[in-house]
């Protein structure tokens, strides 16, 4: 598992806030939204 994809798991869990680095925060929301969308891509074959 990446690091973004860690943090932005922990993002999503509410264990890591955004006070934090934003840049770092909208990243790690980015690669969580790309794992969702490649999730569903593959479910959708």
């Amino acid at each position: 598992m990446t690091s973004q994809l860690y943090l932005a798991r922990g993002i999503a869990a509410g264990m890591i806030h955004s006070d934090q680095d934003p840049a770092v925060v909208r990243s790690a929301e980015i690669a969580l939204a790309q794992e969702r969308r490649s999730r569903r891509m593959l479910r959708a074959r």
